[in-house]
């Protein structure tokens, strides 16, 4: 089934196992559908150590001044996006071959680590 919008925001909030599951009844005289939607938000994600590779140190100490999640904090498995666009604005992205987040299972339980990688061209 495809992913409500709830899903994605609630998945975005730390909690990356989140599931929707639709509960449809149908009363035929009234011509009305019921729907309900629960929500299995699973375990809370964190974030880990972030790493990133292949920049020079002036622009690593500028993607990390622009990098917001802070180690311990919810784990949005989106951010990485929303990160390569803001850092684009500030930074010439056509010096670069290939730039990818890569996340892992960090230390304990539910801990995304992140490693931004950056090849230049």
């Amino acid at each position: 089934m495809k992913a409500f919008g709830k899903e994605k925001f609630v998945k975005r909030t730390g909690f990356f196992e989140a599931t929707a599951s639709p509960d449809r009844s149908y009363n035929d005289a009234a011509h009305i559908l019921d729907l309900r939607i629960r929500m299995d938000k699973g375990p809370l994600y964190h974030v880990g150590e972030v790493r990133i590779t292949g920049l020079s140190p002036d622009l690593e100490g500028r993607a990390r001044r622009l990098w917001k999640p802070k180690a311990g904090d919810p784990y949005d498995y989106a951010y990485p996006n929303d990160f390569f666009q803001a850092f684009s604005r500030t930074v010439d992205f056509r010096a670069f071959r290939k730039y990818d987040a890569v996340t892992l299972k960090g230390t304990g339980d539910h801990v995304m680590d992140i490693n931004l990688v950056f090849e230049s061209r």
